[in-house]
């Protein structure tokens, strides 16, 4: 008697920003489906068939990827098993230095207040509060108070993924590297602001002072391949040596 193959499971991984999205490629192996510009890449990692691809920034275009991905599922008939969002975030608190992976127990809306219990593949301990807001935060009074009520970190994606994953009951999980803290600095818009080049009417160009190197990718592709999350060295301290940088308007 001849046994079915088991399908395999689909995951999606969802990337904000395109140096993000470049990271991913190169980290889980991934091709482009098509030559078309903002395609999505393919490719298999374990036992999973693993589809990448690029959001641009905020819930409401987090929202509109995420419907646009369901709906081509059920159109096709390949379900999404899992949804991972993957890239960096702004650290609060002085614990967690540039580099370092987060695993937080909540993620929160600003906007709603809406919280979501985070449950990656794996069984890490889990610690803290991710919020996510609609634009990026520069006030120092508001990423205080977003420490004195347990958020390590701030990103612009994860609630809104979270949102949409359990109104459909899929699982969903995040992979987020603090790659910048607001009293450091490295993230000034007066003195460290730089438009970059080719940028058109409105963008904003920040330069980021450290190299990142994608630990939250590293991290994603052993839960993808069903090892669960692995413990994330600390960066070494002085060694940064790249300068990345970051449109905010997509």
């Amino acid at each position: 008697m001849v046994m079915a193959a088991t399908p395999a499971r689909h995951v999606v991984i969802l990337a904000p920003m395109p140096h993000e999205m470049d990271a991913i490629v190169a980290a889980f192996g991934l091709r482009p489906t098509n030559d078309t510009e903002g395609s999505s890449y393919t490719g298999r990692v374990g036992g999973s068939e693993v589809s990448a691809l690029h959001i641009g920034m905020g819930p409401a275009l987090t929202r509109a990827a995420l419907g646009r991905v369901f709906a081509e599922a059920e159109a096709t008939g390949t379900p999404v098993d899992h949804v991972m969002n993957a890239g960096i975030c702004g650290g609060r608190g002085p614990d967690l230095p540039v580099g370092a992976v987060i695993n937080p127990e909540i993620i929160v809306h600003h906007q709603s207040g809406a919280s979501y219990r985070h449950s990656p593949p794996g069984d890490a301990p889990r610690a803290g509060r991710l919020i996510t807001t609609e634009t990026i935060i520069l006030d120092p009074d508001l990423s205080r108070k977003f420490l004195a009520d347990g958020c390590v970190a701030v990103d612009m994606e994860s609630a809104a993924v979270a949102e949409v994953c359990e109104a459909r009951g899929c699982p969903w999980s995040v992979y987020r590297c603090i790659g910048d803290r607001w009293f450091d600095g490295l993230l000034d818009r007066h003195r460290n602001h730089r438009r970059l080049p080719g940028s058109g009417r409105g963008k904003i160009g920040l330069v980021h002072k450290h190299h990142l190197d994608f630990r939250d990718v590293g991290e994603a592709r052993h839960a993808v391949a069903g090892r669960g999350r692995h413990p994330s060295p600390q960066p070494p301290g002085g060694h940064w040596r790249l300068r990345i940088y970051i449109g905010y308007d997509r």
